[in-house]
């Protein structure tokens, strides 16, 4: 029997968490709540998160504080931002930053549960099938190398900017 799918929502919006837990739980999956940054640096450390959705704005940062601790603790799964304006340029931005997709909050349920599978089809390509890569992380105190990766290589045919390097080589002055 295959375990129900772990889902973290990082939100200080109740509005949002009550939404999203309606349509997780509908689903049979389990959902892990966290208000903070620093909450959810907690549950990535000590639990076997499967997806992260997390608000653009959270009290203690944003959700690119949240990547920043997933490339370190749980660098094979995706983020999905969640934002009230959900547009083109904060798509373009979020999926440029790393994450996997940005989805309207409150979600509805057709959009929530077609981001999910998306994601896990994505996992079942990269084939996580390594146990220990799933496993919780007990120490982050020494040094932490982090693994950083694209999450989509769509990003790149976007931005082709991405892969050219941002600083220009100084000229030879003339004398």
């Amino acid at each position: 029997m295959d375990k129900p799918m772990q889902i973290l929502v990082v939100s200080s919006e109740f509005t949002n968490f009550d939404v999203l837990k309606d349509i997780i739980n509908r689903e049979g999956w389990k959902m892990f709540c966290a208000a903070t940054v620093r909450e959810c640096r907690e549950v990535l450390a000590n639990e076997n998160i499967d997806l992260v959705f997390a608000d653009r704005g959270l009290a203690d940062g944003t959700y690119r504080d949240v990547l920043v601790i997933m490339r370190l603790l749980r660098p094979h799964i995706h983020l999905i931002v969640t934002s009230r304006l959900s547009d083109w340029d904060e798509y373009l931005e979020a999926v440029h930053d790393g994450a996997f997709d940005l989805i309207a909050s409150p979600s509805r349920a057709a959009d929530l549960v077609r981001v999910i599978s998306q994601a896990q089809s994505e996992n079942q390509k990269i084939g996580r099938a390594v146990a220990v890569d799933n496993a919780p992380v007990t120490s982050v105190t020494g040094p932490v190398e982090p693994r950083f990766t694209m999450s989509k290589t769509t990003s790149i045919e976007r931005y082709p900017s991405m892969t050219k390097p941002h600083w220009v080589k100084p000229t030879d002055a003339a004398d």
